[in-house]
């Protein structure tokens, strides 16, 4: 009898090892919450491709304009979060050497409050700045250049967003170099403005 009973026992040890996970959970709560996490992420990337994200680099006399446009094309309302002032950033380098040319936040100050924007199904959010080459600290060589575009946005609707989920590379190409800004002074020109958001 003590043998049958020490039989039962071993049995219903190891039934109650399978329908437990090594955390102690039951498998089917796990399962249940790894199904939920994989619907969030499902929504996330849906609400993600509701958006198109596109960029331009415009080479003028020395200077380039960068164009940011996000469009928001979803059915319900959403909320972007920004953890500062700052809405984009630029960062432009040389192509062949990918040597920094432009930083749009290097020397810039943003307030730290938290942003955030609203939009509704078809709005559009326009971003601006301006790379004064005569300006540079540095002398920019003829050449093809890269610039990479993207949103500082972390959350949509509450939820993080992942880093640059709102990017885009552009290519461009400059003629000509300028002088180092030892030899030209902001504003000698008339032009001190620095690009605007």
């Amino acid at each position: 009898m003590r043998r049958w009973l020490f039989v039962l026992f071993i049995i219903s040890f190891a039934v109650g090892l399978v329908a437990c996970n090594g955390n102690g959970e039951a498998a089917g709560d796990n399962e249940q919450s790894e199904s939920e996490g994989n619907e969030s992420d499902n929504e996330m990337g849906d609400l993600v491709d509701s958006f198109s994200f596109d960029g331009e680099a415009k080479v003028e006399e020395e200077r380039v304009v960068f164009n940011m446009t996000l469009t928001y094309e979803g059915e319900e309302p959403a909320e972007l979060t920004f953890p500062s002032g700052q809405k984009f950033d630029v960062n432009v380098t040389q192509a062949d050497t990918e040597k920094s040319a432009y930083r749009y936040s290097a020397d810039r100050s943003f307030t730290q409050a938290i942003q955030t924007e609203n939009l509704e199904s078809g709005d559009t959010l326009e971003y601006k700045d301006t790379w004064e080459i005569s300006e540079s600290p540095n002398t920019v060589e003829s050449g093809k250049y890269q610039a990479e575009l993207w949103l500082t946005a972390n959350q949509l609707n509450g939820e993080e967003l992942s880093e640059r989920a709102f990017s885009k590379t552009v290519e461009f190409e400059l003629t000509k170099g300028t002088e180092d800004s030892e030899d030209h002074q902001p504003g000698e020109d008339g032009d001190g403005e620095e690009g605007s958001e």
